[in-house]
């Protein structure tokens, strides 16, 4: 829900950019940045309720050749099952969200402006606008979240196969933590 997803979802600044974050955190420009993240945050947040149905259609293609020792690995066996057959396509599915919503909030403006502010040394050595891979990245970032969130919730299961409401799928984790 979004509620743990804005308590949750951290988004750190990739790559070179980690560096011009430290540079203007030691400048006294902390706040740029933390809007910057902010915006980036923004997006994967707003991201996340839109991705269901590339989660859907990558799963439902998932053939689990032996489910049985699947389900006796870690308590998230099933999400590293799963994320290891879907998440590149995913990842391309979720990525034209990522972009258009990054365009919505901001994010380029928000990174000019933390660009300018480092001075003219720092526009020339990150650009002036945002890297290429920046949606890419916060693309990664969100899936990567909805994964963890999958494997939390397969951890409780587990532990509490009563939590779910599908009598199968109780069964299956009750058959399996004995």
């Amino acid at each position: 829900d979004a509620k743990t997803a804005d308590a949750e979802l951290s988004i750190s600044l990739p790559g070179k950019l980690g560096k011009l974050e430290s540079t203007l955190r030691s400048a006294g420009q902390g706040q740029l940045v933390d809007d910057f993240k902010a915006k980036l945050k923004s997006v994967a947040v707003q991201t996340l309720p839109l991705t269901s149905d590339a989660f859907k259609s990558a799963t439902s293609e998932v053939k689990c050749d032996d489910a049985l020792t699947v389900l006796k690995t870690a308590p998230d066996g099933v999400t590293v099952y799963t994320k290891q057959h879907t998440r590149q396509p995913i990842v391309t599915q979720v990525l034209p969200i990522v972009t258009a919503k990054s365009k919505e909030a901001g994010v380029a403006a928000s990174y000019q402006a933390m660009v300018a502010k480092a001075g003219p040394f720092a526009a020339s050595m990150f650009g002036k606008q945002p890297p290429a891979d920046l949606d890419q990245y916060v693309t990664e970032q969100t899936v990567d979240f909805v994964y963890g969130q999958m494997g939390k919730g397969e951890g409780a299961l587990r532990a509490n196969p009563s939590l779910s409401k599908d009598a199968l799928v109780q069964k299956i984790f009750s058959a399996v933590k004995k």
